[in-house]
């Protein structure tokens, strides 16, 4: 039995993109929640209101914080989605996807081969 093959990379590779896809989105949403912009009050800065204002960001806690809190909820959310993943139905369906691309990669390389061969015998 063979250790690597197309089969096995494939399903490994989409199992972690969809696992670390929706762990990062999940963090980007999280760090969405932490901040929050606001715009500067009139003073003597932007000339009582007349020059334009800038936008500022608040953060509600600190940086520090911050990451850490979305790095564990991105760990979370990315152990749940590789579990989700690991289930019976769920890598069923993922293995019956993987197939049928595979046969689909293996019919199109014949047609080409084929098309390659009747190239070279009207040449002849």
């Amino acid at each position: 039995m063979k250790l690597f093959t197309l089969d096995k990379i494939l399903k490994f590779i989409i199992g972690e993109l969809i696992g670390r896809f929706i762990a990062f989105a999940v963090a980007l949403w999280c760090s969405k929640l932490f901040t929050h912009y606001s715009y500067e009050k009139k003073s003597i800065k932007n000339l009582f209101g007349l020059a334009k204002r800038k936008k500022i960001v608040v953060n509600e806690m600190p940086e520090w914080v911050q990451i850490l809190t979305i790095a564990v909820i991105g760990f979370i959310v990315m152990e749940t989605i590789n579990y989700i993943l690991e289930l019976p139905k769920v890598r069923n369906a993922i293995n019956i996807g993987v197939d049928r691309f595979l046969i689909f990669i293996k019919i199109k390389k014949n047609i080409e081969n084929e098309k390659s061969d009747l190239d070279i015998n009207s040449n002849s």
